[in-house]
C-alpha cells in the first residue's frame, strides 16, 4: 500500500497516533524548518500537507509528518472533516502531476521550436560567390525541383534540401559550394552537410532575396 493510500485509510478510520509519532513528527517539521500555521484547523492541515508533499521528504518520513499534524487537529475529530482533508490531498497530488506533465510538455515543444528556428533562420557564416569562382569544387543545388528546372544552374548537382542525407556519401569529407534559392534553404542545407561532414566553403545566390 502506498503512502498516500495509507493516509486515506488512516483519515477514515480517524486514527489516533502514538507520542512517539508526534515526536518523529516534530522533528522532521523542524528539518522542514515549518512554522506551525496560526489558521484554522483545516486551513492549517491542508496547507501543511501542501508543503509536505513538496519537500524532499520519503513517503515514509511524510506520513509520519502527517500523521503528527493530525494529532495536533484538536478541534478536527469528525470523521467527515478528514475525509474533506484526504481529498483535499488528492487533488493537491493530481494537479502536481498535471502541472509537471503540463511543464514538461510545453518545454519540449518550445526547446523543438526553437531547434527548428535555429537550424532554418539563424544565419550561418558562409561566403557569398559567383558561379563563376567554383573553382572546380563540387556545386550542390538544393532547391526544390520547380525551381531548379526553371532556372537551371550548369554543372550543378541537384539535390534538395530533403534528399541531402541519403546522397550525402557521394561528397564526404569534400568541400563544396551549393546554390540556393532563399535564405532558409541557405541556411538548412549547409547545417545540414555540416553533419554529414561535408564542407560548404560558399553558396550562390540563384534569388536577390538570398
Amino acid at each position: 500500500m502506498g503512502g498516500w493510500q495509507a493516509l486515506y485509510r488512516a483519515l477514515w478510520k480517524g486514527s489516533t497516533f502514538s507520542d512517539a509519532d508526534e515526536a518523529v513528527g516534530n522533528e522532521l517539521l523542524d528539518k522542514l524548518n515549518h512554522p506551525r500555521l496560526r489558521k484554522t484547523p483545516e486551513t492549517k492541515f491542508f496547507e501543511a500537507v501542501r508543503r509536505v508533499n513538496d519537500s524532499s521528504l520519503s513517503d515514509s518520513e511524510k506520513m509520519t509528518l502527517i500523521h503528527a499534524y493530525i494529532q495536533g487537529l484538536e478541534k478536527v475529530k469528525q470523521k467527515t472533516d478528514f475525509i474533506t482533508c484526504a481529498y483535499k490531498i488528492k487533488a493537491l497530488k493530481l494537479r502536481g502531476e498535471y502541472e509537471m506533465t503540463g511543464f514538461i510538455i510545453t518545454a519540449a515543444v518550445l526547446t523543438a521550436a526553437l531547434l527548428i528556428g535555429y537550424k532554418r533562420y539563424w544565419p550561418v557564416n558562409v561566403k557569398r560567390i559567383l558561379p563563376d569562382e567554383v573553382a572546380g569544387h563540387p556545386v550542390i543545388d538544393v532547391r526544390d525541383w520547380q525551381e531548379a528546372n526553371r532556372l537551371p544552374l550548369a554543372g550543378a548537382e541537384h539535390i534538395p534540401c530533403g534528399y541531402i542525407p541519403r546522397n550525402a556519401d557521394k561528397f564526404g569529407g569534400q568541400e563544396v559550394y551549393i546554390a540556393a534559392a532563399s535564405a532558409v534553404e541557405r541556411n538548412f542545407s549547409v547545417r545540414l552537410l555540416k553533419k554529414y561532414n561535408i564542407h560548404v566553403k560558399g553558396f550562390i545566390c540563384m534569388n536577390e532575396s538570398v
